[in-house]
């Protein structure tokens, strides 16, 4: 299996988006993967790296034939919104070009898997060009300011939501949306429940933790320096600093840390970050993927908004209390100095702060994404995927429905008429809460997985986590005993992480009950399963 990461990375697009792909890429290499990343700008540490790891590192050129995308003007999107300002200037050559250098790219490994494309400077026109030559297409995303055109569109903004990019991906495109799928390294989970107890006990701010990412191009991290400098009568003993060796603020921030009086240590190109963190009192960073890992290990934040694209995920973290904010800009002066000293001071609030803010983030996303994405074979070696139901897919579920095989089974053995079929059909692609899905054999509709929601106050004598939904899965004919049902089952509940699925199966579907049996599912009563997903 081959899986190619488009990414970049500099002082002015930040690092983040190669760090993640990085942690995703590897959890992909434990399965057997062979790794690429494309880039059309990367610096040199991250490059070696890349390499270190082993993966193949591709670089974007501009001297290749643009013969690839002369057709792509007949094949426009209506209303489509394109890469904008600033993020159309963080490359120096065009969508086109960046394509042509990826395609013959693509075409020298051969058959590629999977496609992740992390990068704000890329939309539709490239992915829709580059979907025709590889089996699926993921995009990281959290601006929605651009068309997409993918298979599976991540987001880790907190609460995000399907309407954030109403009409922006087309309408088979899947969703991983929210804190539960926070792209972080596995170190994380280790050391996150030795974190959260340590604070229990804590009723002091001892040791801070400064990082605002390894370049720091506004220089906060000397203005947290400067005003921690000029704060008196605090508890702080110690202060670790993480921060790139080529951030231009680097010398000055050692400068600094020789002249304050407390035991200062900066950290450079680290491979023990969670155990850094882990032992840190409060951080003070920004609200990029840092915020996430911090939310992970419960540690209090004050936050400085460094970018767009944090903006909203700040503001959220803040009303719920999960952080403290300190400027939503970095605009840091002497104006900010007792501000940050009430901030520091209020330890019982901090606590608080951090409790909440380890609810939010357990660590596990990349779990949940790859078991969604994790390419598996059926029994006769054909890939299986699923996909969100259309419009278009309503008369084959219908001439499903009909099937005697179906209805053997089901609660209602009536067959519905078509006008029936219809009604309850378009009334269910409407819904928000519910998920419909296509079982794909190598590409082709082979059946149906389906979550509906369903309440509580149906089944109050069962321990029901978080939201409940009822499963039912079914496969055409033609495509029996291929294991098409329990790879579905498994992928369709990546989609409700910390949720409760029912499953009702017929007394005498034998068949039925030994495949919820080996996804899982325990047997509740007569007829009914149940299972918790992670």
């Amino acid at each position: 299996m081959n899986v190619v990461f488009r990414a970049d990375a500099s002082n002015k697009i930040g690092f983040g988006h190669i760090m993640r792909c990085l942690t995703l890429a590897r959890h992909f290499e434990e399965l057997g993967a062979s790794i690429y990343f494309f880039c059309r700008v990367i610096p040199d540490n991250l490059t070696k790296k890349i390499i270190q790891k082993g993966y193949h590192l591709k670089l974007i050129t501009t001297k290749l034939s643009i013969s690839y995308i002369e057709s792509f003007s007949k094949r426009k999107i209506k209303n489509a919104k394109m890469v904008s300002f600033p993020y159309n200037e963080w490359l120096d050559i065009s969508w086109k070009q960046d394509f042509n250098s990826s395609i013959l790219y693509l075409k020298d490994i051969g058959d590629v898997e999977i496609v992740v494309v992390d990068s704000y400077s890329i939309d539709f026109r490239w992915e829709k060009m580059i979907s025709q030559h590889v089996n699926y297409l993921v995009v990281i995303d959290d601006l929605a300011n651009r068309t997409h055109y993918c298979n599976l569109l991540i987001d880790q903004t907190l609460g995000c939501t399907e309407k954030k990019y109403l009409n922006l991906v087309p309408k088979t495109c899947s969703f991983l949306l929210g804190s539960d799928y926070v792209i972080l390294r596995s170190e994380f989970i280790d050391y996150r429940e030795k974190s959260i107890k340590r604070r229990r006990s804590k009723d002091s701010i001892n040791n801070i933790l400064i990082n605002f990412g390894g370049v720091d191009p506004d220089f906060i991290t000397r203005k947290i320096l400067e005003l921690l400098g000029k704060i008196e009568d605090t508890t702080i003993k110690s202060i670790d600093i993480v921060i790139g060796r080529d951030s231009k603020s680097y010398k000055k921030i050692k400068q600094l840390s020789q002249s304050l009086p407390y035991n200062i240590n900066i950290y450079s190109d680290i491979g023990n970050m969670a155990e850094i963190m882990s032992n840190a009192d409060l951080a003070i960073g920004g609200v990029g993927s840092s915020a996430w890992e911090r939310c992970c290990l419960g540690i209090p934040s004050i936050l400085v908004v460094c970018a767009e694209n944090q903006l909203n995920n700040a503001k959220k973290l803040v009303s719920i209390d999960a952080a403290d904010i300190l400027s939503y800009s970095t605009e840091i002066s002497d104006f900010h100095k007792d501000e940050l000293y009430k901030l520091i001071s209020d330890v019982s609030k901090l606590k608080e702060n951090g409790l909440i803010a380890s609810k939010l983030c357990d660590g596990i996303g990349v779990s949940r994404i790859i078991n969604f994405l994790l390419p598996r074979k059926s029994k006769d070696n054909k890939y299986i995927k699923i996909r969100p139901v259309t419009i278009k897919d309503k008369e084959l579920i219908y001439s499903w429905q009909t099937l005697p095989s179906t209805r053997k089974y089901s609660r209602n053995p009536d067959i519905p008429d078509y006008e029936e079929h219809s009604i309850w059909f378009e009334n269910k692609i409407k819904e928000t809460n519910n998920y419909f899905y296509i079982i794909l054999h190598k590409e082709t509709p082979s059946g149906v997985v389906r979550l509906d929601s369903i309440e509580k106050t149906e089944y109050l004598n069962i321990d029901i986590k978080n939201q409940l939904y009822e499963i039912s899965v079914y496969v055409s004919d033609d495509q029996y005993g291929k294991g098409l049902a329990s790879i579905a089952i498994s992928k369709i509940e990546s989609l409700i992480p910390k949720s409760t699925i029912m499953a009702y199966v017929s007394k005498k579907n034998i068949a039925s009950q030994k495949l919820f049996e080996k996804s899982g599912y325990k047997k509740i009563r007569e007829s009914m399963y149940i299972k918790y997903t992670i």
